[in-house]
């Protein structure tokens, strides 16, 4: 996510599976730094996975907000 420096209220992004949130975070925007984050949730029997961004500034201007997400199943091993 890329926040234009001159934005001066904070950014947040929260994760909810099916109405439940399971992470947010808090950002701030400083020039020349990439903010990388990974965490893991149980998802197990979510139907639904909603990210959402926030910016409390009255003149904010996000630039670019990309999202890489990688959804595994657990292989739990064969069951006899």
């Amino acid at each position: 996510m890329l926040i234009n420096t001159a934005s001066n209220g904070e950014s947040r992004i929260i994760l909810t599976a099916d109405g439940k949130e399971i992470y947010s975070l808090g950002l701030s925007a400083e020039r020349g730094e990439n903010q990388l984050l990974s965490f893991e949730a149980d998802l197990n029997g979510a139907n639904e996975l909603t990210i959402k961004m926030i910016n409390d500034d009255p003149n904010s201007s996000t630039n670019a907000i990309m999202w890489d997400i990688t959804l595994t199943e657990v292989n739990t091993g064969q069951k006899n």
